[in-house]
């Protein structure tokens, strides 16, 4: 019988640079990151006009509803 072939102590395992590596739910890994500084421009947009318009409404009172009281 044959021994299997014995690992090269000296061959390693290819390693990813630590950037890329999960860090699970603490939202600070690679894409995480390039994503918020992607669209941190964006959302600091004011919101068009007639989407205010929308918003104003929603958060205006009922007109001519039946009042309670």
């Amino acid at each position: 019988m044959s021994e299997p072939p014995k690992k090269d102590e000296n061959e390693r395992k290819p390693r990813r640079p630590k950037e890329f590596s999960s860090s699970g739910s603490r939202g600070d890994d690679f894409i995480t990151r390039n994503l918020k500084k992607a669209f941190e421009e964006v959302a600091a947009e004011p919101l068009p006009d007639d989407i205010m318009a929308l918003l104003n409404q929603l958060d205006a009172p009922p007109e001519g509803g039946n009042k309670d009281g």
